[in-house]
């Protein structure tokens, strides 16, 4: 961890791959190994790597996560939901698994499946970010009043956010609401 905190990633995988040596069903190595890869741009062996945590440890859900993860920022959503999902269903009173499903079907653009999953995440306490995401959806469906109600709300939760004041901002200018908008611009700035 060190070594790839401190951007010797090299040094990190040799590390855990001789941690792997000594300790095979290290399930922690692997997906650390598996993060660090996909970093490093080896999605595939990434991938490989978390797929051994998951198999030594199948129900846990922090390394669905990374796995999903992997995925999502790779662009591969089809397959960073079915990780997400699977969280969701090991862990169905973990707010964060249902973010992370919303984010996914939202990058796919299956709004109807994200909006559900983001209102999960709220119900059981995980806000700021499902409030924020939900702004946006509506934002893009031109309910202007719902937005602006989410990024609040989002604000509410975590008020050092300098895109949800933009994006607050912004809402603010479609209802003309400038004076608004121009203090939400200001501390965005």
């Amino acid at each position: 961890m060190i070594y790839n905190e401190s951007g010797d990633r090299g040094e990190a995988i040799d590390e855990l791959r001789r941690a792997l040596t000594l300790q095979p069903k290290y399930d922690d190595a692997n997906a650390l190994l598996g993060e660090i890869l996909a970093e490093e741009g080896r999605l595939d062996e990434g991938v490989q790597e978390l797929q051994k945590a998951i198999d030594i440890r199948p129900n846990f859900w922090g390394h669905l996560r990374a796995l999903g993860m992997i995925y999502y920022h790779a662009g591969r959503m089809h397959e960073a939901a079915e990780a997400f999902e699977r969280i969701t269903e090991l862990q169905p009173d973990l707010p964060n698994g249902f973010q992370m499903l919303g984010a996914a079907y939202h990058a796919l653009g299956e709004l109807d499946r994200a909006v559900p999953n983001y209102r999960k995440s709220i119900e059981r306490g995980y806000g700021w970010a499902a409030h924020s995401n939900l702004g946006l959806i509506y934002y893009g469906q031109g309910k202007f009043e719902d937005a602006a109600e989410q990024y609040e709300r989002s604000l509410e939760l975590n008020p050092n956010r300098h895109v949800t004041h933009r994006n607050v901002g912004d809402v603010y200018q479609k209802l003309n609401r400038d004076e608004d908008a121009r203090e939400s611009y200001k501390k965005a700035a």
